[in-house]
């Protein structure tokens, strides 16, 4: 047998185990039975930062950042096979990281342990990732939130598992940027702020047209570029951001802080499928924005007149049916009048229809001047309008009813020979016993509006 000290001290020592810990990708710590190092490769070294003069004879635990049978350990109880899992480390400067461990047992020819090989990969970014995106799947599946709230949990995930203090979105906006969203445990960036493209990172992003990452910007040709200048970012890495193939601006991460480590490729893809995922929000957000605007306008059809822009007859209808019941509660007064245009087809064969769809609108406004705010007003036929009147017993009525006729008769717009102008009948009754429904109170103004045509026109009748 060959102690473990001269396997690693002499040249025409254990070949097989000399193999192992130099040409192995992988950090290799080889200890002694008793877990003091004896042995390190190369790439032990550049993963701790300590040589293997530093570390001899020491335990295991140097290189631990909690006691060894931590609770991120999953060991195996038969010392014979190999203990597998993941382990808080540590690095000579202190920095903590999560380090995918194997424990292989070394053992003489009469299979008596005399130590241990284990192998370490820094797995600190992948577990981060998988951590990452786990919570990410939550946040975007999720019903609960809205889109603010999840843009802003995104930025979130992706400053912790950068190790930056803040993200944030920005749009473009000519030789600026705007933040749009933030993430800001320094609170140093407010929506709405405005950025000089060509004095920030993200401006910086948009310049190079790709993700741009750097740890430590002072120590980087990036310390010549203008924005390094305000003091703000020490570290950030950031990607152009895209909406439905268009350019929008960028997802940052930033600290004013250098970072103790460099960012990674694995960190690189990461801040692209973060921007990806923010791109795809802003377009699903702009696409409900876009439907609730159509619905918004097909809303406003169905219960605003184009022509005159004052209410339909089915929304003067609704809110007529809404009062009526109201009235009847309260006890309180409702009337309503039905207004007909005299001899309106005249004027459209007189001076044409686009003189009658002028005239139809300017009447409208001439009613609405009259009108207060809480009468429901809305264009019921070709020329025929109607008037709610909350409050209004029949001498109100009357009294709007006459005003009413007086502004319609003042209201005159360019015809094809000379001025356009018009006269109104108007029914108006104030709702009764005998009323059994608003339908019932408005044939009754309909009526009423018969007999004021009966008796000459221009005038206002009531019943």
């Amino acid at each position: 047998m060959i102690p473990l000290e001269r396997a690693f001290a002499e040249r025409d020592g254990n070949v097989l185990l000399r193999a192992a810990l130099h040409d192995s990708p992988d950090a290799v710590v080889v200890a002694d039975d008793d877990r003091r190092v004896v042995g390190l490769n190369e790439a032990a070294e550049q993963l701790f930062g300590w040589r293997l003069a530093d570390v001899v004879g020491r335990t295991l635990d140097v290189f631990h950042a909690e006691p060894a049978h931590g609770r991120d350990l999953e060991e195996s109880s038969d010392p014979g096979t190999a203990g597998r899992g993941d382990r808080r480390l540590r690095r000579s400067g202190g920095e903590v990281f999560i380090g995918e461990t194997a424990e292989t047992p070394i053992c003489d020819d009469g299979g008596r342990s005399i130590g241990m090989l284990v192998t370490i990969r820094d797995v600190t970014n992948d577990r981060r990732t998988l951590r990452a995106m786990s919570e990410l799947y939550s946040v975007i599946s999720s019903r609960e939130l809205c889109y603010q709230d999840k843009v802003e949990r995104i930025l979130e995930i992706g400053a912790a598992t950068f190790g930056t203090s803040s993200g944030m979105v920005c749009r473009v906006d000519g030789e600026a940027v705007t933040v749009c969203h933030t993430y800001d445990g320094e609170q140093i960036y407010q929506p709405g702020q405005r950025l000089s493209a060509a004095r920030s990172f993200c401006g910086e992003v948009l310049r190079r047209n790709t993700a741009v990452a750097c740890h430590h910007v002072g120590a980087s040709e990036l310390r010549h570029q203008p924005f390094y200048d305000d003091g703000l970012v020490e570290s950030g890495i950031g990607a152009p951001l895209n909406v439905d193939g268009e350019r929008f601006g960028t997802v940052s991460f930033l600290s004013p802080e250098p970072r103790a480590w460099p960012f990674s490729e694995q960190d690189v893809d990461f801040v692209r499928l973060l921007s990806e995922w923010i791109g795809n929000e802003i377009a699903r957000e702009r696409d409900l924005q876009a439907l609730r605007a159509a619905h918004e306008r097909l809303r406003a059809l169905a219960s605003t007149d184009e022509l005159t822009g004052v209410g339909s007859r089915r929304h003067f209808m609704d809110l007529a049916r809404h009062d009526w019941e109201r009235t009847r509660r309260n006890g309180r007064p409702l009337s309503m009048l039905v207004v007909d245009l005299d001899h309106f087809r005249k004027v459209n064969e007189t001076h044409g229809h686009a003189a009658g769809d002028e005239l139809l609108a300017a009447v409208a406004g001439a009613c609405r001047r009259v009108l207060r705010a809480a009468d429901v007003f809305a264009r019921i036929g070709g020329e025929e309008f109607a008037v709610l009147l909350p409050e209004a017993g029949e001498e109100r009525a009357l009294e709007v009813a006459e005003r009413l006729r007086a502004a319609i008769g003042e209201v005159t717009v360019d015809g094809a020979d000379a001025g356009a102008s018009v006269t109104a009948s108007i029914g108006a009754v104030t709702a009764g016993e005998a009323d059994s429904d608003v339908r019932a109170l408005m044939a009754r103004a309909d009526e009423a509006l018969e007999r004021a045509k009966e008796r000459g026109r221009n005038r206002v009748e009531t019943i």
